[in-house]
């Protein structure tokens, strides 16, 4: 297991939670640490799925002060975007959709995903799996929004996931794109 994959999940104390997120991204390492986030918008270039992943994850860690259980959230934060391996590939250094991504979108992938490791390996109980599930359907907001999640964020930890998923995509956006917010 390389040491980034450790990195990202050494912040979960209950080893039940980490083991089963070390094994799911284990599993799908090579594409996990090179996929892009986006064709476009945010992390657009190879690795910047696990960028993204990364700067939400340490932002979420450090929230210990919210009454939320954080393990649940690290364990969201980090897969979040997991199902964007499916989702995108890179063609002659051109990101690319994939056919699987224009029909179904990383938050059925990441669900997929996410069902078939712990039908594998249910090391984790129930109620903490559809905890971790949740914030990966929807991290992109309210569904009123239009952003893709397919249902709203209910619990703290997807509420937190979200903002920080939006707060990092946005700001990566803007530094990609080298927008200067003081001009007029």
């Amino acid at each position: 297991m390389t040491g980034e994959i450790e990195f990202l999940t050494s912040g979960i104390s209950d080893k039940n939670i980490q083991k089963f997120v070390e094994d799911l991204l284990f599993k799908h390492e090579k594409e996990f640490l090179e996929v892009p986030s986006s064709s476009g918008f945010h992390h657009a270039y190879k690795g910047g799925n696990f960028e993204h992943t990364t700067n939400v994850m340490l932002i979420v860690q450090s929230s210990y002060n919210y009454k939320i259980n954080l393990d649940i959230a690290i364990a969201g934060a980090i897969l979040h975007d997991v199902g964007k391996i499916k989702c995108y590939s890179i063609n002659k250094k051109r990101i690319v959709h994939t056919v699987r991504d224009v029909l179904h979108g990383h938050f059925l992938h990441g669900n997929r995903i996410l069902e078939e490791a712990y039908n594998e390996n249910p090391i984790i109980p129930k109620d903490q799996f559809d905890e971790i599930q949740h914030i990966i359907l929807s991290h992109h907001g309210p569904v009123s929004q239009g952003h893709g999640s397919i249902v709203d964020p209910m619990t703290m930890e997807a509420l937190l996931v979200s903002q920080v998923d939006q707060m990092d995509a946005y700001l990566s956006h803007i530094k990609e794109s080298k927008v200067n917010l003081f001009c007029r």
